[in-house]
């Protein structure tokens, strides 16, 4: 009776109980590999997902393009390497040295970076690097400069080491270099958090205009920037865009760069790059406070992935299959929301910055979402943290396309229920 009231079977007198029509069109649908639409989500698949949590984010990359065979047997030599004795990997909070060398291969080819093994630390996660960068480079009372809006848990981070926050505004081009310049004449300034090559959450660009006077202003205030680098591996547009760090003898840049978008859940790899061994070291000990097991095992595996190209290989095939996925959802977005809000594809990573109308009010939006069961995980958080920023973050990883359009569908209900109860009110 259950799965009848739900629109899984139906019953026909005297003949017997049966699979419905619409589950039977879903699944003859997937066989034929159709695109969702508007309608046809609609029609077929809201029904059978409203029951469901449809999460929007950009954690976890798509599971069915990991190459497995390539892992397994990349795996595989790393277990052997880890329990010969003759084979045993130096132990070092730092990071294997297989791995540190493999990575400032990368670095140095790939993005013009100027590095070596001893100037890099490896973590087991982004929000970890930044954690132990801001331990290791901060003093409680210190100022750190941060982009509004940001992410909480980063923000949150900062404020757990002690730092004093200071947000200024970013605007298409990147952060305001006029605000920030007046900052540093009315306050010591440590550190200023920033994410130029994708912008969280609002995925904008730094121009190249941006990087080198914000370079000439640490040089002449001397306080550290901290680079987030972590969408630089999927650029769409292919045109060169190099990170901050990579300018000649960066001494105030700390460079924090991440594997997730291309390792599957479990083996993700982050990395600290400083051009200063001191501070690697710092980073070394805070670590070895807190991580003591070594992560030689995926750390080798990786290694030889980066070393034998096969990430590479593995990075066009991902970048076709979200370069694909990026066009067909800003399609989806125009048929749904239609003029309710105006949106721009990134340039790089994994999510899409939806510019909400200001008569919205972004508490109510998130009541409505969990009452709908959508979740999207950084405009819980910057409801959280009272820091909007006028707009919601939606992430394409993983999630196939019948998903999506339901997820977007129950948005746009989001958002007609509380302009509703707005005009009621």
């Amino acid at each position: 009776d259950e799965l009848v009231a739900q629109g899984w079977l139906r019953c026909e007198s005297k003949r017997g109980t049966f699979v419905s029509d619409k589950i039977l069109s879903i699944h003859a649908l997937n066989r034929n590999k159709k695109q969702a639409t508007v309608k046809e989500a609609n029609a077929l698949y809201l029904p059978s997902l409203t029951l469901d949590e449809i999460r929007l984010d950009e954690a976890l990359p798509e599971s069915k393009l990991v190459p497995i065979e390539t892992l397994s047997r990349a795996m595989r030599h790393a277990l052997i390497s880890a329990t010969k004795p003759t084979h045993l990997p130096t132990q070092n909070t730092q990071g294997t040295l297989a791995l540190r060398e493999a990575i400032t291969l990368m670095l140095n080819m790939e993005r013009g970076l100027h590095t070596k093994p001893d100037y890099i630390c490896t973590t087991r996660s982004l929000q970890m690097s930044i954690f132990t960068v801001a331990k290791s480079l901060l003093k409680a009372g210190d100022n750190v400069v941060i982009e509004a809006p940001c992410c909480p848990k980063v923000r949150d981070a900062f404020v757990h080491c002690g730092a004093n926050i200071i947000s200024i505004q970013h605007h298409q081009h990147g952060i305001d270099l006029t605000d920030l310049e007046q900052l540093c004449m009315t306050h010591k300034i440590a550190a200023i958090y920033v994410t130029p090559q994708h912008h969280i959450p609002t995925t904008t660009v730094m121009s190249e205009k941006q990087k080198q006077q914000l370079l000439m202003l640490t040089e002449r205030y001397q306080f550290k920037i901290i680079e987030n680098d972590d969408a630089h591996e999927l650029n769409f547009l292919n045109t060169p865009n190099l990170p901050i760090a990579s300018a000649k003898k960066p001494k105030n840049v700390i460079y924090i760069g991440n594997l997730s978008k291309v390792l599957p859940a479990g083996l993700n790899v982050s990395y600290i790059v400083a051009n200063n061994d001191k501070f690697i070291q710092a980073c070394a000990e805070h670590l070895a406070l807190i991580d003591q097991q070594s992560n030689a095992i995926n750390e080798l595996c990786v290694a030889e992935l980066l070393q034998k190209g096969e990430i590479k290989k593995h990075l066009l095939r991902t970048k076709n299959f979200y370069g694909t996925r990026r066009a067909w959802l800003g399609t989806q977005l125009t048929q749904v929301f239609e003029n309710d809000i105006t949106f721009e594809l990134p340039q790089n990573g994994l999510a899409v910055w939806l510019n909400i109308p200001t008569h919205y009010h972004f508490n109510l939006i998130t009541k409505h979402l969990d009452a709908l069961k959508l979740s999207l995980p950084y405009t819980t958080e910057m409801s959280t943290a009272n820091t909007y920023g006028d707009g919601l973050r939606i992430g394409f990883a993983n999630l196939n396309e019948q998903e999506i359009v339901a997820g977007l569908i129950k948005l746009k209900a989001a958002l007609n229920q509380t302009l509703k109860k707005l005009l009621t009110a």
